[in-house]
């Protein structure tokens, strides 16, 4: 039941990030963490997205990092600068988010 609301609150808000991001920390199974933040990233169009559209990746990456995944965490980085942001300074909040877990890495 959780992934059926948390997938309504994907796409009713398709064009806001902050709330979307406390809406998946919610759902207790990772795998439908996963799910709601591939369909999260893949409905919001940057384009028309309001607030900072970077939080929803750089939660999405930390959620791998903190689950020990560091190989899917810098996938989803590696993804997320590729995104058509409306403002630089999301892309720049994305690679030092990305700098500061390599950071921690080590």
């Amino acid at each position: 039941m959780a992934f059926t609301f948390t997938t309504i609150i994907v796409r009713k808000k398709s064009t806001r990030c902050q709330p979307l991001c406390f809406e998946i920390c919610a759902t207790p199974n990772c795998l439908q963490i996963i799910n709601t933040y591939l369909n999260a990233v893949h409905t919001v169009d940057p384009k028309l997205a309001v607030g900072e559209l970077h939080t929803l990746w750089v939660a999405f990456a930390k959620f791998y990092e903190e689950n020990k995944q560091y190989g899917d965490a810098d996938k989803i980085f590696e993804k997320a600068t590729e995104v058509a942001y409306q403002r630089v300074d999301d892309l720049a909040s994305v690679w030092c988010e990305w700098a500061d877990m390599k950071m921690r890495l080590k």
